[in-house]
């Protein structure tokens, strides 16, 4: 909580000076680094969108995969979002990239927590990667709250307080504009 409320601050002060995802982490990295004990790191996974262009530009600090649902379609892709986790080391740079993807209307992206893909259903079966990616072709045509609803009922309906903190927050979608479903 205290890590994350830090970064928080810290991300939308460098914001306002720093538009490449990529070298926002790096900056971000430096100034956790000297304050986080040994034992203390955070995964974070930071996006810009290009209205103008429909272009999603990403850097990833270690986090879980991205899942795009591709409209014209109706594919499914998945990304390794890659990097190294924040904290750990004074400088990530190394290990960072900056990757941009098209992102057009009718297309989703579904990000999420290692807390849903390590969440179990009442037949103790995990809901890994390739459950979010099954789910999101059958559903990604859907609005976003309804795909999302989906996702969550299927194989997680006892655990969907818990999953919807982890995938709740993160479902994105453009159709007509952009749309965030923050539950």
């Amino acid at each position: 909580g205290l890590i994350m409320a830090t970064a928080r601050s810290m991300i939308r002060s460098l914001a306002t000076r720093v538009s490449s995802p990529r070298e926002l982490l790096i900056d971000l990295n430096r100034l956790l680094a000297d304050d986080l004990d040994l034992d203390m790191f955070m995964s974070l996974l930071l996006l810009r969108y290009e209205s103008r262009t429909g272009r999603l530009c990403y850097a990833s600090a270690g986090h879980e995969h991205l899942v795009f649902y591709r409209g014209a379609d109706r594919s499914v892709e998945s990304r390794k979002a890659g990097g190294v986790v924040l904290g750990v080391t004074a400088d990530i740079t190394p290990y960072l990239t900056e990757t941009e993807l098209p992102f057009a209307p009718g297309d989703a992206l579904v990000l999420y927590t290692d807390g849903v893909t390590e969440a179990f259903d009442r037949d103790r079966r995990q809901f890994d990667l390739e459950g979010i990616e099954a789910g999101l072709g059958r559903l990604g045509h859907l609005p976003p709250g309804r795909c999302l609803e989906g996702l969550l009922v299927g194989r997680l309906r006892w655990a969907a307080r818990r999953c919807v903190l982890g995938l709740g927050r993160c479902f994105v979608s453009l159709g007509g504009g952009l749309f965030i479903d923050k539950l």
